[in-house]
């Protein structure tokens, strides 16, 4: 009877309610929600939270737009850590601690150097081999003239990269495929434009808007297209296993297909993960390494010189590139100053942990170290200024962490710990690779002077500047080799 008498008492209380107040509910609630949600107080101080921005609009406008002047805003305000909407960032010192911290923290999710980089990559023979892909493309893309002209280094390097890596990552009939090649470019640059327009959405709507996006409806296009596209080839390898010879495959469909057994796993995802994985980060370098070197005129035929002892002594093998040493500091000083980051190993917390420093970290939160320890006048002298030299004389005095692709709290572009990127060693060679074969043939020479218009910072992202040509001249000499 009383429970009776209880469901009356709501029903005659829901007979009252009008249209209105129904409607009024179903809108306002996830905006309670959400304003209890993002107003919560916290222990660590914030220093892009603003008054009634409850939905952080204010917020990632700073971030994006001034994310370095927050950073040191925080530094010489708070000593220990300093918090932005969605993260905690630790002093550069903490690089360590945050490697140590194991099985409390995890990848925040898909990255650069995250779970699409296929631990295989060391096996570089597709991209040493000079008489597959690389002198090809560098013929292509910088042609042959005896004479000084201008390459535009934002227009042809991406497709340069783009086909020294899909010669690894798919084989040689779509690394040839100029849609295939304009599809992986496309799609990395469109992911990122989709995570941008996505971060101007609240959290909480995020899971429902994304679908009316155009940059993910073009995003998911892409998708279908990639597997349309690597469906024949599946098929066709797949036909020739069932025959009583069958051809070996080297390339990471195959590594894939071995790695996975009996796992399921789509091939054309991950493809694209290798290209979102290696594409843009390994084409920055690339750009900027150059751009460095052929503003040292004595450093140009110095590496030449390199580069040629140690073809001449071992070939385009590992054992050759080992010899490079020269060239392997002047990129791994370019990636010192332009480590496309200013904030590196992000995690996420996943179990409840408290920093040497006793700052606490509940479950869940995100973290990320401050870069500027590699630009710290008491870890490098003179940071600020480009010494091609500086790891190589690190490497000399027995600093092993001084290589192109080793990491190390004062140099962390590729990670620390065991979220360190595994496709270090092919970005690497295949970066070390790229420019040898282009000072092997080519004179270099700068026409970019101003440093200005070389990287913008748009959140804590470094990258060229978008519509901004990247120019150096060059001409055709006479091989050595």
């Amino acid at each position: 009877m009383e429970q009776d008498s209880k469901f009356g008492f709501f029903a005659s209380l829901i007979a009252r309610l009008s249209t209105t107040h129904v409607l009024l509910a179903i809108v306002l609630g996830p905006f309670t929600i959400a304003i209890f949600r993002y107003t919560r107080p916290s222990d660590l101080p914030v220093v892009n939270a603003y008054p009634y921005d409850f939905f952080h609009q204010k917020a990632h406008t700073a971030y994006f737009s001034n994310a370095k002047g927050l950073i040191e805003e925080g530094r010489k305000k708070h000593t220990d850590c300093v918090s932005f909407i969605n993260m905690i960032q630790n002093p550069d010192y903490t690089a360590s601690h945050v490697r140590g911290l194991g099985t409390k923290l995890s990848r925040p999710g898909p990255s650069a150097c995250g779970s699409s980089c296929y631990p295989g990559f060391e096996a570089n023979r597709t991209i040493t081999d000079p008489r597959k892909i690389v002198i090809n493309v560098v013929r292509k893309k910088f042609n042959q003239n005896r004479h000084w002209h201008t390459v535009n280094l934002s227009e042809d390097l991406i497709r340069f990269v783009g086909r020294m890596s899909e010669a690894v990552f798919v084989g040689p009939d779509l690394s040839t495929n100029p849609e295939w090649q304009d599809l992986v470019i496309s799609h990395t640059l469109r992911l990122f434009a989709a995570v941008k327009a996505l971060r101007g959405w609240p959290a909480f709507i995020r899971p429902v808007v994304h679908w009316f996006l155009p940059e993910f409806r073009a995003c998911r296009q892409q998708v279908r297209q990639a597997k349309s596209m690597l469906r024949p080839i599946l098929d066709s390898r797949a036909q020739m296993k069932s025959t009583e010879e069958p051809p070996k495959f080297d390339d990471t469909i195959e590594w894939i297909e071995e790695e996975a057994a009996e796992r399921p796993i789509d091939p054309a995802e991950v493809q694209l993960g290798f290209a979102i994985a290696a594409l843009h980060t390994t084409t920055e370098l690339l750009k900027q390494a150059l751009l460095d070197i052929c503003a040292h005129p004595e450093l140009v035929q110095q590496i030449r010189q390199e580069v040629l002892e140690a073809v001449r002594e071992s070939g385009w093998t590992t054992a050759g590139l080992f010899k490079m040493q020269l060239l392997d500091s002047a990129i791994k000083e370019t990636q010192r100053m332009h480590p496309g980051s200013i904030v590196g190993l992000e995690r996420e917390v996943v179990r409840d942990v408290t920093l040497p420093n006793g700052v606490k970290l509940p479950r869940g939160t995100k973290i990320g170290v401050d870069s500027s320890v590699m630009w710290d006048s008491n870890v490098y002298p003179d940071p600020r200024e480009y010494d091609p030299q500086r790891y190589l004389r690190l490497r000399q005095s027995g600093n092993s962490a001084a290589v192109l692709s080793s990491s190390s709290p004062d140099h962390h572009v590729f990670g620390l710990g065991k979220s360190v990127c595994p496709g270090r060693f092919f970005a690497s060679n295949e970066v070390k690779i790229a420019i040898a074969r282009i000072i092997l043939n080519y004179d270099l020479r700068a026409k970019v002077k101003s440093e200005s218009r070389r990287v913008v910072e748009v959140g804590f992202m470094m990258f060229s500047m978008p519509g901004v040509p990247l120019e150096i001249e060059i001409k055709r000499r006479q091989e050595e080799l």
